[in-house]
């Protein structure tokens, strides 16, 4: 999962992009744990923005209350 956030951030930055709208990947019907997903999540948008040239925002689509309160336990 952590990977998968982090190539589409490649080739978001490859495209010199700087701001980007991702989906909270594998939270819906893949049902992968939410507090997991959240946390890799996060971890891997701010590792790329820690070192990315081009890229300096990224937000995520949420859908439900619930996986918006693990995602801003995470921020």
């Amino acid at each position: 999962l952590y990977s998968a956030y982090y190539r589409s951030y490649e080739l978001a930055e490859a495209k010199k992009c700087n701001h980007i709208l991702m989906p909270a990947i594998s939270t819906g019907v893949y049902r992968y744990p939410l507090n997991e997903a959240a946390e890799i999540a996060i971890k891997a948008s701010q590792d790329f923005l820690d070192q990315s040239k081009y890229l300096n925002k990224i937000e995520f689509i949420i859908f439900g209350d619930e996986l918006l309160s693990i995602f801003q336990k995470y921020q």
